[in-house]
């Protein structure tokens, strides 16, 4: 409880002097914090890719690290659109800001956690509009696979943009709705995976995802609130065994099946899709500092 409640402030943002890219999943969590961007470096960034930023404002970050960023995205240009979020993934049981948020939760309550994200997702942005000049839209997010905890998000309180994640992929591992026929794993070229994840019999492929989404947009238009994607694209799963030839050779075809034509005229398709459907920006991810342990992004 200690690591999870130790607050931090804006004297721990980089400095010029200390300047790195910034932590990633390779990077102990607790390592992360001052790591990053200056925010001087940040708002130039922002300003000459001319990209509207997406903040995610750490779960244990103190008012004067909110007000802090808040001045400094009032420097960025103002055609730019700035939207505010409150941690990532607070549902995610292996990110410390759901062990966070369970400090702060009603047990008795399905959605107690739910609950506490909107309070806290809510205070933040109350304090963000009290100190920015500049308008911006605040995100709650919610899980791909759960639409009903879009509803539950969206009915407690008062957001502009729903973001959902925008992932497509292939049975990893055997459960209620995956065979072990179904497995990802029993293909053997980069054609083949691309075509499970076209199929519509896979229950995480494509066209399972865009039924998925058009019950989400229906619970945001119901609630006056945009869609967005805050991170989507294909995650392909290695569920790491005690053959670890098996699995490594499994990778390495992950990786050719990441970087083929085949799955970049579908990601493009996915892409149209959205744009033509939905009105909220889609974050594509991209892992540039290698795949995570346990898939392959692109």
């Amino acid at each position: 409880q200690t690591c999870l409640n130790k607050k931090i402030s804006n004297s721990q943002f980089p400095k010029l002097t200390d300047i790195t890219w910034g932590g990633t999943h390779k990077t102990n969590r607790l390592d992360r914090i001052g790591q990053g961007l200056p925010l001087e470096v940040l708002v130039n960034l922002i300003n000459a890719l001319d990209i509207h930023p997406w903040m995610v404002i750490p779960h244990n970050a103190d008012d004067d690290y909110i007000i802090a960023l808040a001045r400094a995205l009032d420097r960025v240009s103002p055609h730019l659109t700035t939207y505010v979020e409150y941690s990532n993934e607070t549902w995610n049981g292996t990110y410390l800001a759901h062990h966070y948020l369970k400090l702060k939760t009603d047990n008795s309550d399905k959605y107690g956690l739910a609950k506490a994200y909107v309070r806290e997702t809510t205070r933040v942005h109350n304090l963000w509009r009290k100190t920015a000049n500049k308008p911006f839209k605040r995100v709650i997010s919610g899980y791909q696979g759960d639409p009903s905890l879009s509803k539950v998000l969206l009915e407690n309180g008062v957001f502009d943009v729903l973001a959902i994640g925008g992932y497509y992929y292939g049975c990893f591992k055997v459960n209620n709705v995956c065979k072990e026929q179904d497995l990802l794993t029993n293909e053997t070229t980069v054609e083949n995976i691309v075509r499970r994840l076209r199929d519509v019999n896979n229950p995480y492929g494509v066209p399972a995802l865009y039924a998925l989404w058009d019950k989400h947009n229906k619970i945001a238009k119901a609630n006056n609130t945009i869609l967005a994607i805050y991170e989507g694209g294909p995650h392909l799963t290695i569920n790491w065994s005690s053959d670890k030839v098996k699995d490594l050779h499994q990778l390495d075809l992950y990786r050719q099946t990441i970087n083929s034509p085949y799955m970049y005229k579908l990601s493009t398709e996915v892409m149209n899709h959205w744009y033509s459907h939905y009105n909220g920006p889609f974050l594509f991810f991209t892992g540039p500092e290698g795949e995570h342990k346990y898939w392959v992004g692109t």
